[in-house]
């Protein structure tokens, strides 16, 4: 099967996220919103309508890349920021120039800004 509205699921997968710090709980919100992006219809995936910053494709690829970023595990953090590589190259400048800053408050630690630097770096220079 495959997903054809994301409206609903993206909405429900942020409240949740949104509401816990508590990193089992990010962890399965990760493996949950990987699945709902390989699931989700070529139609949505191609993202041919780019008017609208918070159509839901674009903040489900976001919001998997923070709940990653959340865990503070890399394996996840890698797998969320190359999907968004992948699925949004044109925003990913932007998302990692403010995950960088973002990566600066104490409770990421320096591995987590090893990991967003050299992701910044990548796409600030290469792109």
């Amino acid at each position: 099967g495959e997903i054809r509205s994301l409206e609903i699921i993206v909405n429900i997968l942020a409240a949740k996220a949104n509401h816990t710090g508590d990193k089992t709980i990010l962890k399965s919100l990760f493996h949950v919103m990987n699945e709902v992006i390989e699931y989700t219809s070529p139609e949505l995936k191609s993202d041919l309508d780019k008017s609208d910053p918070g159509r839901p494709w674009r903040m489900l690829n976001f919001n998997f890349a923070i709940v990653a970023t959340r865990t503070l595990e890399k394996e996840l953090m890698t797998r969320a920021f190359d999907t968004l590589g992948r699925n949004l190259p044109e925003d990913c400048p932007q998302f990692f120039e403010e995950g960088l800053i973002q990566s600066e408050k104490a409770e990421y630690g320096s591995e987590i800004k090893i990991i967003m630097t050299e992701y910044f770096q990548k796409w600030a220079i290469l792109h």
